[in-house]
Parts: C-alpha cells; sequence; structure tokens
C-alpha cells in the first residue's frame, strides 16, 4: 500500500480532505511513530534469517539495524533454548566448554543482537574435507570476516583469466557455477526475530506494513492529529481514537504472539559462499 493512499484514509477520519489542517510532513512523522509504537507492542514485522556458525565461534551477530527481538532460534533444524546468562552462570568454568552441538544460546537485552553460543563447536563438527570435492569460484562473503586457518573462507585470490563463461548463469544447466555448494559443510542457524518496519520518508514509498495492521494504524495517526487541535470536540475525538488503537494493539500483541509455527513470514536474502 502506499503511504499516499494511507494519508487520504487518515485526512477522511479526521475532517481534513482538503489538506488544510495538517501538512503531509506532520502526518508522516506521526505515521513513523506510530510504527515505532507497533512494533515495540507487537510483532508485527517477523523476518527470518539463516547464518552459518563455525568451530570456535563464540558470538553470533544479527545484522540488521530494525532487530527488535528474537523469537526463535534453530540449529541444524533443532530448536535451541534462549536463557540469560545468569543461567548459564551457575555452571562453572563454562566458557572452555567444547562440544559437536550448541545447546544453549545466551542473550542480554542491552545487547540483543549480540548472541553467545555454548558450548564451542569442535573442529569435528565441520567436514572441511567436502571442500575437496566443491565445484565452481568461492566468492567473497558479506559482513563475515574470518580469512584466517581453519575459518569460513572469505575470499579467494584469482588471476585474469576469468571470463564471462566462468559467470554463474542462473539458467544454464552447467553445474559449473560461481557459488561453490558447500552448504551441508557448515553449521547454519536458522533464526526469527521482530523487526521495526522501514522508516517512511515520502507520500510516495511503500508502506512496510501488512494491511491487517492498516486500520490500527490509522487510528494512532488520526488521534495523535486531532490531540493537535485544542477544541474539545477535538480532543475527545483523539482520545476516543487512540483507546480503539490500544484495544487493537491488545489484540495484534495476542495474534502475533511467537509459537513454533509462522503462518508466513518476511525472508531477509542473505547470500554467503555456503547457500546458493
Amino acid at each position: 500500500m502506499l503511504v499516499s493512499e494511507l494519508i487520504k484514509s487518515i485526512r477522511y477520519k479526521v475532517g481534513d480532505s482538503q489538506s488544510k489542517k495538517w501538512t503531509d510532513s506532520r502526518v508522516i512523522d506521526l505515521i513513523n511513530e506510530g510504527l515505532d509504537d507497533m512494533s515495540r507492542k507487537a510483532h508485527i514485522k517477523k523476518v527470518s534469517l539463516a547464518l552459518p556458525i563455525v568451530p570456535y565461534q563464540r558470538e553470533l551477530v544479527i545484522p540488521d539495524d530494525s532487530f527488535r527481538e528474537l523469537l526463535r532460534i534453530k540449529i541444524n533444524g533443532k530448536k535451541i533454548r534462549l536463557v540469560p546468562f545468569d543461567k548459564i552462570d551457575m555452571k562453572d568454568n563454562w566458557e572452555n566448554d567444547v562440544g559437536t552441538d550448541i545447546t544453549l544460546v545466551m542473550y542480554d537485552k542491552q545487547n540483543a543482537k549480540h548472541l553467545t553460543l555454548y558450548p564451542l563447536l569442535s573442529e569435528t563438527s565441520t567436514d572441511y574435507s567436502a571442500l575437496n570435492d566443491a565445484t565452481g569460484l568461492l566468492i567473497d562473503v558479506p559482513d563475515i570476516d574470518r580469512d584466517y586457518l581453519f575459518g569460513i573462507i572469505t575470499s579467494v585470490a584469482i588471476d585474469n583469466t576469468v571470463t564471462p563463461e566462468n559467470v554463474y548463469d542462473p539458467t544454464s544447466s552447467d553445474e559449473y557455477g560461481a557459488y561453490t555448494s558447500i552448504k551441508d559443510t557448515f553449521i547454519i542457524a536458522n533464526l526469527v526475530y521482530s523487526a521495526q518496519p522501514n522508516l517512511v520518508i515520502s507520500v510516495d514509498d511503500i508502506l512496510d506494513l501488512d494491511d491487517s495492521f492498516r486500520q490500527t494504524l490509522i487510528y494512532y495517526v488520526s488521534g495523535m492529529l486531532l490531540l493537535d487541535d485544542n477544541r474539545t470536540e477535538s480532543v475527545n475525538k483523539g482520545t476516543l481514537f487512540l483507546q480503539k488503537y490500544k484495544l487493537e494493539m491488545d489484540e495484534n500483541k495476542v495474534r502475533t504472539a511467537d509459537s513454533s509455527q509462522y503462518a508466513e513470514e518476511v525472508t531477509t536474502t542473505y547470500r554467503t559462499g555456503f547457500e546458493y
């Protein structure tokens, strides 16, 4: 839905169809304010993300500034418990424990995008020998800085003999391409988290919000606009709209509560050298 369409509905709600009382800029400010408030109170936008894990990697960082709250994490298809640090701190010397499977993920609400893995994965958790059978060019992996031995291969030096025939062509049936197939070689963490919808800049933007939340946002913006007006009638009407907003958000909070299954998720494409 275009932001201009939303603004048209809001102006009708507040009796400003001629755009004489409030500017588009003011309405857009309140739209962004409403999106922020809604995303804090309910999971109005869910994102799924796949990240690789290598041996002896302690921390997993979610590379998304719009991140709000982690809802679920699975590693190699197995759901992993999320616990606060005080739970693991009861175990002596836990920082040095090494194993073949991650069993716990610790979090800190003050640094929510940084997840601590337990235990550390040993070398045996990754099948490096599978790389010997890989075909195609290895490519740089964005946002991952590990060029040391026993880590993820993030870059490979090549000479000037690369020709257009070597470049990956998704329409070709040729098995040799730019992306090396090593997906099953590394441990993959699949995360689902709630996120802040994209900021609205202009009336021509597409609103980053499912249509099922449209009326809720209209109540918020309309109510806040009417509170700008000092007339008793406008204040009373604005207060009523905000009460309706609160009731709808209570329903949205229940409706979007995390569960083991999701009817629909927003997928973030995170291309690496292990997935193609």
